[in-house]
């Protein structure tokens, strides 16, 4: 009996021992969870996976707190791709984490952040998209500056797309391929970005004897080539060509069932660089404004153009028909082709002086064209510079050519002017993007990436015959002016009208809010570091053209 008293008690203790137990963790737990200070926020964190998924896929962000805070409230901020917002409320568990699973059918880009009480964590971003992506082929020299800016604009335009939400819920995807300097090996590259990197469209081109090639190989494929680089007429339409065999059977003009995949969006072509703009603006405006000059004394011109085959139309006219450069009022007095690689311009400088040169026609797209404006300028050649030069275009021509290229005049893309309502923003989100200036070929590659994403969604496929269709009544404006192809493919241009020669025929505008419509061909002057337009007029930032100092 005894012993079974003791049993009993130690099995009573026992219980009771264990009831204390229980309320002393009960108590704890609720202290805990209720009574307890809850420590202070320091942080919180946030991550996404995965960082793209297709519509109504899920995504999981998921956190925690520091410390851990356990069964407290986080907030998400989901921002949609149209910049509208919407919370979704999460609660931490017994270690202070968090996750929150989330799908949606609107493309594009996403991003979400955790707060809680008045901190933030970093943001995140992803990604909703339609599978497979639309892939963009950028083709150019991409070892040089021409190159660098066609695949700069296509992928900073795919960039603006995607994040909108895709063309047609899809991702743009860019490949890229290098054009090189041989014709052989470049129609081999744009092969290869069609049937080994899927380009489903292709964008760039430079060198206009290389573009060539490349261009028979997307009609080969069917697939459209929109030009970015390149001014040759040919490369769209022989009428008028002084250089090739007319009809030639292979542009737009001749073959549109072939031809009709190719288009060009940048630059204007020779015809309205030079016919439309430059030579128009030297014989109305700059001749008769400038100098002094009679029938028997006329206006003293020297034509440096560079030998490549995008100026072959233009040397033809030099070569063959110089009143149509010159005019009744000017003469030209001295001619030559360099190189695109010359290095050394004395003897031509030479040659220009002693033929009294009073204007040089200069036209270059490669290096060479800072050799030939710093030795013009370390010479102060009194004749002054008036033309193409690709490079001059860029904000470090000043220091390139050490200053030397104070009173160079060329025709340009816009600096950074209000020219249109979208000119700014291009031109800064350009350089915060890339940290340099957007060259003519950037400008023109991101617009076409535009034009082209609208004609896709518009056509509501990615089928080349179909989006052709769509692409010929683009009607868009960009950061030089309102943009159009003509019917053979090429950018549309004013053209110049009377013969008082206003210089364009704009038309009012509502979008821009003054008189211009068209892409807009625009003539920039070097002074001191700064790339002063010169050409159109009646604009507040237009100021007069300024001779050389030494020019008497």
């Amino acid at each position: 009996m005894e012993e079974e008293a003791k049993l009993l008690t130690g099995k009573r203790l026992a219980a009771i021992a264990l009831v204390i137990v229980i309320i002393i963790a009960g108590v704890a737990v609720y202290w805990y969870y209720y009574l307890a200070p809850t420590p202070a926020v320091e942080g919180v964190s946030v991550s996404i996976s995965p960082s793209e998924v297709e519509p109504d896929e899920n995504v999981i962000a998921s956190g925690s707190t520091d410390p851990a805070i356990v069964n407290t409230n986080v907030t998400l901020t989901y921002t949609k791709p149209d910049g509208s917002t919407f919370n979704r409320t999460v609660t931490t568990d017994s270690d202070g984490e968090f996750t929150d699973t989330f799908s949606s059918d609107v493309t594009g880009k996403w991003t979400v952040m955790a707060s809680i009480e008045d901190k933030t964590s970093t943001v995140r971003t992803f990604y909703i998209f339609v599978t497979p992506p639309i892939k963009i082929g950028a083709i150019g020299p991409m070892s040089y500056i021409q190159g660098i800016g066609i695949d700069e604009g296509v992928r900073m335009a795919a960039e603006e797309v995607n994040d909108a939400g895709g063309v047609l819920g899809r991702k743009l995807v860019v490949v890229t391929e290098d054009e090189t300097t041989d014709l052989a090996q470049g129609r081999a590259n744009m092969e290869k970005l069609i049937t080994i990197d899927k380009a489903d469209f292709v964008i760039g081109g430079f060198r206009s004897e290389i573009v060539f090639p490349m261009r028979d190989e997307t009609v080969k494929h069917k697939k459209i080539f929109i030009m970015t680089g390149s001014a040759t007429n040919e490369l769209l339409n022989c009428f008028g060509s002084l250089t090739m065999q007319t009809p030639c059977g292979k542009c737009v003009l001749c073959d549109y069932d072939n031809y009709k995949y190719v288009f060009r969006a940048m630059p204007l072509n020779t015809t309205a660089l030079f016919s439309f703009t430059l030579v128009p603006f030297l014989r109305y405006h700059f001749f008769p404004n400038y100098f002094d000059y009679t029938a028997e004394n006329k206006v003293r011109v020297a034509c440096v153009v560079e030998n490549v085959v995008a100026w072959d139309l233009l040397w033809a006219y030099i070569e063959n028909i110089p009143n149509v450069i010159t005019g009744a009022n000017g003469t030209i007095v001295y001619k030559s082709r360099p190189s695109p690689m010359e290095t050394d311009f004395s003897a031509i400088l030479s040659d220009i002086e002693d033929a009294e040169a009073q204007v040089i026609m200069h036209v270059f797209s490669a290096e060479a064209g800072l050799s030939f404006i710093e030795q013009w300028g370390t010479r102060q050649t009194p004749a002054i510079p008036i033309g193409i030069n690709v490079l001059a275009q860029e904000a470090d021509h000043w220091d390139n050519t050490g200053g030397y290229c104070e009173y160079e005049t060329l025709l340009s893309t816009p600096p950074r002017i209000p020219l249109t309502n979208t000119t700014l923003q291009f031109y800064d989100t350009y350089i915060e993007r890339w940290g340099h200036d957007p060259i003519y070929t950037a400008g023109g590659s991101y617009t076409a990436v535009m034009i082209l994403a609208e004609a896709i969604e518009r056509a509501g496929t990615i089928d080349s015959d179909a989006v052709v269709v769509e692409l010929e009544k683009t009607d868009y404006m960009t950061t030089i002016g309102r943009f159009k192809f003509d019917r053979y493919h090429d950018v549309w241009a004013p053209v110049p009208y009377k013969k008082g020669f206003q210089y364009f025929e704009w038309k009012n505008s509502t979008e821009l809010g003054y008189p211009n419509t068209w892409v807009m061909p625009m003539l920039i002057q070097w002074i001191d570091d700064e790339r002063v337009p010169v050409y159109p007029f009646g604009f507040s930032w237009t100021q007069e053209l300024q001779l050389p100092h030494w020019m008497s």
